[in-house]
C-alpha cells in the first residue's frame, strides 16, 4: 500500500510541469496572433514580417475577386 502511494505521488509530481508547460505555449502562441493581427490592422508589412522567426514560417493571403472567385 506504502508504495502505491509513493508512486502515485511520484507520478504526480512529475506530470505538473507539464500541465505548466502547455498553458505557457498557449499562451506564447496567442501573443504572436495578437501582434499578427495588430500590425495587420495598423498596416504595418514590416511587422508582419519580423513576426515570422523561422524559415518554415508562411503567410498567405486571399482576395475575393470582383468575378465572385477566390485567389490566393
Amino acid at each position: 500500500m506504502k508504495k502505491s502511494i509513493l508512486y502515485l505521488t511520484f507520478l504526480a509530481a512529475i506530470s505538473l510541469p507539464v500541465f505548466a508547460q502547455k498553458t505557457d505555449d498557449k499562451s506564447a502562441v496567442l501573443a504572436v496572433v495578437n501582434q499578427l493581427f495588430a500590425e495587420m490592422a495598423a498596416a504595418n508589412p514590416q511587422g508582419i514580417i519580423d513576426l515570422h522567426t523561422g524559415p518554415e514560417s508562411q503567410l498567405a493571403g486571399i482576395r475575393k475577386m470582383k468575378d465572385g472567385k477566390m485567389r490566393l
